[in-house]
């Protein structure tokens, strides 16, 4: 049986099984943090936690895509509510996924998804624009049960990174790491995309459970571009229908997103309406 913090292994694959895992990306420039990943012990529950930004003011939704278009712009607006804190997205084993945060905002930002064991793909991905306003990485020590992984970009520093989420039962995770060897088993693969790219991902379990079936693969990459309003921009969907409900090309989609900063917080706030929990000082000085 393998002990907390260890990696443990599991038909040829191994996984960290970390209680608390803190992502960072290094560049030439910055080593910052942009997001914590962390595990229920009561009943298995997904955590991805986002409070490293410097902006707290953000807008959540839960947007419809249109069917049968590859590719369209989305208004969060539409089914969105404003909160002044940052949140954590949470997958429960059952599907049901929410934005929260303890004490701080109103769970209402919600949906069904796919049981996390029925998962073998897309689960999540979080856009970061302007390195620099993301917390520094001052120490690696993260704690007694924690762990600080580090996605390295060398070259130039890019405007922005993309770090995607995949949940896979062991078997699909297997399908999607062809170049898997004897010594590269874990917990760092390579995972081949359909496009044949390749990227270096870093596989973690719940510690919690002694053979988990489900395997989180975490991927990052750099984009060289980014547009936004603002200097500095935190963008995070996820929570996706199941399959046959994403691919009806006749129905529409949904699936949970936010962006921070929203652009004209106060007005927005009022148009759309607030689930902070209560009256922040912070929500006034927007």
């Amino acid at each position: 049986m393998s002990r907390l913090g260890d990696v443990a292994p599991s038909i040829g694959l191994t996984a960290h099984r970390h209680d608390k895992v803190t992502v960072s990306v290094r560049t030439s420039r910055e080593h910052c943090k942009f997001l914590k990943i962390g595990w229920s012990k009561r009943d298995g529950s997904l955590f991805v936690h986002l409070p490293y930004f410097k902006h707290h003011h953000g807008l959540l939704a839960r947007p419809m895509l249109r069917a049968g278009v590859e590719t369209q712009q989305v208004s969060l607006e539409p089914t969105g509510k404003t909160a002044s804190h940052h949140v954590k997205f949470t997958y429960h084993p059952d599907g049901e996924v929410h934005f929260s945060q303890d004490r701080k905002i109103l769970t209402l930002i919600r949906k069904r998804s796919t049981p996390i064991a029925g998962v073998s793909g897309h689960a999540f991905t979080l856009i970061c624009h302007g390195l620099a306003d993301f917390e520094p990485v001052t120490s690696k020590r993260m704690g007694a049960s924690g762990l600080l992984l580090t996605f390295d970009l060398p070259g130039s520093p890019p405007e922005a990174v993309k770090i995607i989420g995949h949940l896979f039962v062991r078997a699909e995770l297997r399908r999607a790491a062809p170049d898997l060897t004897p010594s590269s088993h874990g917990p760092v693969v390579p995972l081949r995309w359909p496009n044949g790219t390749i990227r270096r991902a870093f596989l973690l379990e719940n510690p919690h459970v002694v053979s988990p079936k489900s395997i989180l693969a975490l991927t990052c990459e750099p984009l060289a571009t980014f547009s936004s309003d603002s200097e500095s921009t935190m963008v995070f969907y996820g929570g996706f229908d199941p399959a046959n409900v994403a691919l009806d090309l006749q129905e529409g989609t949904a699936m949970l997103a936010l962006i921070y900063p929203a652009a004209g917080f106060k007005s927005l706030r009022t148009r759309v309406g607030s689930i902070d929990y209560t009256a922040d000082p912070r929500s006034e000085k927007a």
